[in-house]
């Protein structure tokens, strides 16, 4: 049996390394026949074109069709039905739109997914003119507000055709006369004019025209709409927002940029991943979480492992209307994140970017502790300095501290209860505990765009050695090959991989160590030896015989993950005729994940009389493998009649699924150093299994049509079928209707740039849980009882929304988007008790609810100051969610952690219940018993009802609020949801200098503080700490027992959960190639950066953090503590 356990773990790893293999030579081979074809092939987008007496419309709109490419103009800048002759073969869609506009005043601008074009006037790229005395030879550079050289921009002498454009480093040399005006334009940016004078070199900063900014979707759309002409919410977060402050993972990422979006890092564990909520609460029982895409590919893993630096942009689809495109795994919103490629690029041109940052990390807050204690103290307890003397105590004469079996006698509590007595001796047990920490990232990414070929590779090292002492951190490599190949004018591939490698040296003992510590008394050693040598004294604490050295089990405990996942997606695009393209598609996520947790044999675990009690042993070994498999295949449509634009896409989508754990668990080592079962005996095993593959089918049509570009309709139907749906309800439909209407386009409002109204209704849904739909046993003492009935009528939930909104642009420099949403999420997957036990089950899985919720957010984009050396935005996001249980087919019941929240119908979503205390003597009044009289009672200082008589006493205490069976009662005590959250982004740019602040506000919310609350029991809460209180204010450790009410849920510990944050902060300087000397005729730009990350808090709760939770919920349980980070950083571009 032991071998076999045994092979079964190196057979793991041994698959492990043949598919890491397989992996790279997949990788190798897609690489060399890129670079195959790369030789072969010339050109890529082409169109071919023969018409006569045509209006450019109608070319433009073969263009889009032919090349599927989005081009944007506007019929205000210049007359598009004009008619014209084109005859075009086989030429690059950039070339035929070059020779179309030829003549024009029109000119045009080329990005990956779209041409922009726009009026400008004519120029003429010339050869220097013969020297001429009034002539002079000048030179310059351009860069954007953030020092960045800006190739491709038009510089011309006003008022003639002499120009010239700016080269891959921003720079231009041109002859031109003394006194002439120099105009630079650039799409996207202010025009700029510079007088020529008797200076030779006029470098420019060019800043950023704000209503010229039109982002372009690709998510929850038919095909790429730019963003005023969308119907639903989407919102896009670029590389360059990603990136102010960059955080170790994407969600963090996210934090405070996107309303209706909640980002909590509820654990500061290092590479534990943040929770993403899009607007507010949709199950009951299951996960919030969105549905993740990476570059196409349905994840299962986390985004905590993606690293932030090959992130091109996100897309975040809110609610159920967008994310109805996405069918039944999208209830909860959809998160598409989008990977760099060379496609950006210039032709021909290679950019390779280094970065390196290394910050030094500390505890945000440590818990304020008690400086006092209610005991005796002996006569002479000053006359010894490392340790605390009671009264009729006897200590060792070679007493120093901590546990010793020849104590004799107990400490004994003043007779006032009061802890008014000092320690001989304080030390800051949590600093001692926690240290500072240093992480760092390296990071190289080579981009580059050849001829038909796009390729961007990256390497990423990450370490991240958090801020608690014996403990390693988080390790992570990552590895990404991007490539794009056009095969030839229609047919184009692309293939991103993705290896990420990653280690975690977790807390032994999970998080027992952040409470122990609290509970420490402050005259402890934590650093002293065992009298066997071994560090961090067991016991420090000989009054304490319950709660032991944290320090000792993180350094004997060990509990380490390692994982290897790859990411992979390939995609072939063919253009079938000028308006059918055909696209196919296979995503693949493999993850290979295992744990290894050790308790040596012979540790210490407790006091066994006069020694200490020893650990036999423990060993637990648990792996599990992802693998996930999409297959896609797409017809996309396009065409335009007269003013009618028509977009549309039918798909097919296959789902493959495959997850697998293996666990085995041991205790008693045969013998200690060998964390292996190979020296456990067969009865002290324990081994189990668990499979689950999971199929879907989903086929899906959408259509938009957008009628003289203000006027827009969006449809669409899917229908899923998933093996995760009861065997009698396989398939479910989902639907969406949109509409817009850009009444700018029709109306001229002054200061309105753009304004448009928007409605849509849709549903998405989420799939059940593998277990729900079969029947389930569990075990007691070897024997199967039987658990729950399977149900083959189990249906996906179905999320229903109903979503309008306003996107307006004004006065050029604000941009406001306000969105309500309702959402009613039916056929929650509810545990169902049966009132008569089927066949002996006593529950069974059902769709048994609805939960209602109701959103508005709202952000503001205001570019304040816009001028040539001096740029600041601002960035306002503002969101208010409130959750309803409206239907709730079970008996109300408790849930989430202490069975805190109470789920019940009527009730919103996030209410916490528990027992309360007696606050008036009306209340006390109603629960007397016989023969009592309320003069019997008085309300304290602290307005709480107690006997009369006793306050300040040791039989001071609280009551309990009862009901008329003299049993305490239980209310709603707390309410986690919160009055509103904000985001308040300010980016700042003067010259080469930038500086970056996110805010967040959360407003309202309560949380319940359960560590609080158990340091009542050890004495550690500040608030019993009585020494230099008023002695009409005074109180016993006996009432504060009371509050603590044997670790119950109560009011007394629910508190504000309120902050301002300064989540994110940055200071950086640009140095460009010409300040570089001969260095800059390598190096494009150096950027050094410093950041802050968690910086400053305010708020009124007393814990670690106000964002802390436990499992989902806003409960404190004493986690690993969030941390504040300093680094350092260095960005060079070549």
């Amino acid at each position: 049996m032991e071998k076999s356990v045994i092979y079964a773990f190196n057979r793991h790893i041994i698959n492990s390394r043949k598919i890491l293999l397989k992996m790279k030579l997949v990788v190798l081979l897609i690489f060399l026949l890129s670079a195959q074809l790369s030789a072969s092939v010339k050109s890529q987008n082409r169109v071919t074109l023969e018409l006569k007496d045509v209006s450019y419309e109608q070319v433009l709109s073969e263009f889009k069709k032919q090349a599927d490419i989005i081009i944007i103009y506007s019929n205000d800048e210049f007359d598009y039905s004009r008619k014209t002759d084109v005859s075009f073969k086989d030429l690059e869609v950039v070339e035929a739109v070059k020779k179309l506009l030829k003549g024009t005043n029109l000119t045009y601008k080329q990005s990956e997914e779209y041409i922009i074009i726009k009026p400008k006037q004519k120029i003429q790229k010339v050869l220097p003119p013969q020297p001429k005395d009034n002539k002079k030879k000048i030179l310059g550079s351009v860069m954007d507000s953030n020092g960045v050289p800006l190739p491709g921009v038009n510089i011309i002498v006003k008022g003639t055709t002499i120009g010239t454009i700016t080269n891959m480093n921003g720079k231009f040399i041109l002859d031109v006369e003394a006194g002439k005006l120099l105009q630079y334009s650039f799409i996207g940016y202010k025009t700029v004019e510079l007088r020529i004078d008797k200076n030779d070199v006029f470098d420019v900063e060019m800043l950023e025209d704000f209503s010229m900014l039109d982002q372009v979707i690709v998510s929850g759309v038919a095909m790429g709409t730019e963003k005023k002409k969308m119907s639903v919410s989407v919102t896009k977060v670029s590389s360059k927002d990603l990136t102010n402050v960059p955080q170790s993972s994407v969600s963090a990422s996210l934090q405070g940029k996107i309303a209706g979006v909640n980002i909590v890092s509820g654990d500061g564990s290092p590479g534990s991943g943040s929770s993403i909520t899009l607007r507010g609460a949709t199950s009951l029982t299951g996960s919030q979480s969105p549905m993740i895409l990476l570059d196409g590919m349905i994840m299962q893993g986390s985004l905590s492992d993606i690293n932030v630096d090959d992130i091109e942009s996100i897309e975040v689809v809110k609610g159920a209307a967008a994310s109805a495109l996405y069918g039944s795994s999208a209830g909860n919103g959809v998160v598409v994140v989008i990977s760099k490629r060379g496609a950006r690029l210039p032709d021909n041109t290679t950019k390779v970017t280094v970065r390196n940052e290394i910050g030094i990390q500390k505890v945000s807050n440590l818990l304020n502790l008690a400086e006092h204690h209610p005991y005796l103290l002996a006569n002479d307890w000053q006359e010894v300095d490392t340790y605390t003397k009671y009264a009729t105590v006897n200590y060792p004469t070679d007493y120093v501290s901590g546990y010793n079996p020849n104590i004799q006698g107990n400490r004994i509590l003043l007779d006032n209860g009061m802890m008014t007595q000092p320690f001989r001796l304080y030390k800051d047990v949590q600093d001692e505990m926690f240290e500072n920490g240093v992480s760092y990232t390296n990071f190289i990414s080579v981009a580059a765009k050849l001829n038909q070929t796009n390729l961007y590779l990256s390497f990423e090292n990450h370490n991240n050695e958090g801020v608690l002492k014996e403990t390693g951190g988080y390790e992570r490599q990552s590895f990404r090959i991007n490539v794009d190949h056009a095969i030839n004018s229609k047919i184009r591939i692309k293939a991103s991989n993705n290896l990420i490698l990653t280690k975690n040296d977790m807390p032994g003992g999970g998080n027992n160590a952040f409470s122990r510590v609290i509970m420490m008394e402050p005259d402890v050693n934590l650093y002293q030896s065992n009298a066997d040598g071994s560090p961090y004294n067991f016991a420090p604490n000989h009054w304490n015989q319950i709660v032991f050295n944290p320090l000792y089990e993180l350094y004997h405990k060990s509990n380490v993950s390692e994982k290897t996942r790859f990411i992979g997606t390939y995609e072939l695009n063919w253009i079938f005729a000028d308006w059918l393209s055909f696209k196919a598609s296979y995503g693949i996520e493999s993850q290979d994940y295992r744990r290894l947790a050790y308790t040596p044999k012979g540790m210490y675990t407790g006091i066994d009389g006069d020694g200490f009690s020893e650990s036999p042993g423990y060993l637990t070994n648990y792996s599990s493998k992802i693998k996930n498999q999409n297959y896609r295949a797409t017809l996309s449509f396009f065409d335009t009649w007269g003013d009618m634009e028509f977009n549309a896409r039918l798909s097919y989508l296959s789902e493959d699924n495959h997850f697998e754990t293996a666990g085995g668990y041991g205790r008693d080592f045969d013998f200690a150093g060998m964390p292996s079962f190979s020296i456990i005996s067969d009865e002290n095993m324990y081994f189990r299994d668990h499979y689950e593959d999971i199929k879907a089918e989903n086929v899906f049509a959408i259509a938009s049509f957008i009628f003289k570009d203000r006027y827009i309709l969006d449809g669409l139907f899917r229908r899923d079928g998933s093996s995760l749906f009861g065997s009698e309800e396989r398939w479910h439909n989902y639907y969406r209707v949109s509409a817009a209407y850009r009444i700018s386009e029709d109306v001229k409002i002054p200061g309105i740039n753009e304004l448009k109204v928007r409605g849509a209704i849709g549903t998405s849904g989420q799939r059940p849980r593998f277990l729900l739909q079969y029947e389930s046993y569990s075990t007691v003492s070897g024997v199967y009882q039987k658990s729950t009935l399977g149900n083959k009528n189990l249906k996906p939930s179905e999320s229903r929304e109903i979503e309008v909104g306003i996107d307006m642009t004004f006065l050029e420099r604000f941009n406001l988007e306000a969105t309500y949403s309702n959402t009613v999420t039916s056929d929650q997957f509810l545990e169902v008790p049966l009132l008569v036990h089927q066949g002996g089950f006593p529950y069974q899985w059902k769709n048994a609810g609805a939960l209602e919720t109701n959103t508005f957010e709202a952000m503001l984009h205001v570019n304040v100051i816009n001028k040539k050396d001096l740029n600041w935005d601002l960035r306002f996001t503002f969101d208010k969610t409130k959750s309803e249980i409206t239907k709730l087919d079970v008996p109300a019941y408790r849930t989430g952690p202490q069975s805190s929240f109470y789920i019940q119908e009527g009730e919103e979503y996030g209410i916490m219940y528990g027992r309360k205390f007696v606050h008036t003597l009306e209340q006390m009044q109603a629960q007397l018993s016989d023969g009592e009289s309320i003069t019997d009672y008085v309300l304290n200082n602290e307005g709480f009802v107690i006997e009369n008589g006793t306050e300040g006493t040791r039989n001071e205490s609280p009551i309990l609020l009862k009901d008329e069976k003299n049993n305490p009662v239980t209310q709603k005590i707390g309410n986690i949801n919160p009055d509103f959250r904000m985001g308040i982004i300010s980016n700042l740019s003067y010259k080469n200098f930038g500086f970056f602040m996110l805010w967040k506000w959360k407003q309202g919310g309560d949380i319940y503080n359960s560590t609080a609350q158990k340091m009542v029991n050890y004495n550690r809460h500040p608030m019993m700490d009585q020494f230099g209180k008023s002695p009409e204010t005074m109180k016993t450790i006996d009432y504060y027992l009371g509050l603590y009410n044997s670790q119950s849920i109560n009011e007394f510990w629910i508190e504000d959960a309120s902050y301002i944050r300064l989540a994110e902060a940055s200071v950086n300087y640009t140095l460009n190639g010409e300040n570089l000397g001969r260095l800059g005729e390598y190096i494009e730009s150096v950027k050094f950066g410093i950041i802050g990350k968690n910086l400053l808090t305010f708020t009124d709760y007393s814990g670690y953090d106000p964002e802390v939770t436990s499992n989902g919920y806003a409960f404190d349980n004493t986690g690993y503590p969030n941390f504040t980070t300093y680094s350092f950083s260095v960005n060079v571009g070549f």
